[in-house]
């Protein structure tokens, strides 16, 4: 069971304030793109542009630095959002990618792992994915727009996702990150993709010490986090520059 409210108490309890939403067409937000899901990140990055504009437009918040922990598709989001809309990100000090990926990944290894050939699998999926979405499989990748993203990012994946090859797609993914302040861990001990969603809920401390050294310095700073796919979910970290918790 993924459970991401341990996150957010440890966030919370650092000094952080929590934003947090559904992306479009999951969860409790409305449909968008005409209910399609399937872009991994392409539509969703208007999402993530919304909840930077969101907090930016608050009088609470509009002087808080801001942070980003994007999840999954959320990651993917958010790399896409980068590179679409990128002055939207200046000034961002900090973010935490947690297991972004590209759908090749999948089909890949869900094909290995069912015993199928894997290049009519990739030609099967690539028609269908086309014909529901208009995009094609290579296409639903972060990696070659990771290179837009420049703010110092943590990286963290299952090393032995049963689901993907992270010693490829994941590796891939972090070594094409502009950032020049850029982190990988390798979360050990499972091969089970969904315990990577919990492991900032189990180990927060690293969590908490990336955005405090990346954003002001106290207390009193503050997070705003959004959700997004499949684990529809992201998550934007804002500090305060005066002091005063924003959020409850």
């Amino acid at each position: 069971e993924v459970n991401f409210l341990p996150d957010y108490k440890a966030l919370h309890d650092a000094g952080y304030n929590i934003i947090c939403y559904d992306l479009r067409n999951h969860g409790l937000s409305d449909q968008g793109t005409g209910g399609m899901c399937g872009a991994l990140g392409y539509y969703e990055a208007r999402d993530v542009v919304g909840s930077v504009n969101y907090a930016r437009s608050r009088p609470e918040t509009k002087d808080n630095e801001i942070g980003l922990l994007s999840r999954c598709m959320g990651g993917n989001a958010t790399i896409h959002a980068m590179t679409l809309f990128p002055k939207y990100f200046e000034g961002i000090k900090a973010m935490i990618l947690l297991q972004a990926v590209s759908g090749h990944a999948f089909v890949e290894k869900g094909a290995i792992n069912a015993g199928l050939d894997v290049q009519a699998t990739v030609t099967a999926f690539d028609k269908r994915i086309y014909e529901l979405t208009g995009f094609r499989l290579n296409e639903l990748t972060p990696i070659p727009l990771a290179k837009n993203v420049t703010m110092p990012t943590l990286f963290a994946q299952v090393r032995k996702d049963v689901l993907i090859d992270a010693a490829k797609d994941t590796q891939a993914i972090f070594d094409a990150l502009s950032s020049k302040e850029k982190k990988m861990i390798w979360i050990e001990d499972t091969t089970r993709r969904f315990d990577g969603y919990n492991y900032f809920a189990e180990k927060p401390s690293e969590m908490i010490q990336w955005f405090n050294n990346k954003t002001y310095s106290s207390r009193d700073s503050h997070v705003v986090t959004h959700r997004s796919t499949n684990l529809p979910f992201n998550c934007l970290c804002m500090a305060e520059r005066t002091g005063c918790p924003v959020f409850s």
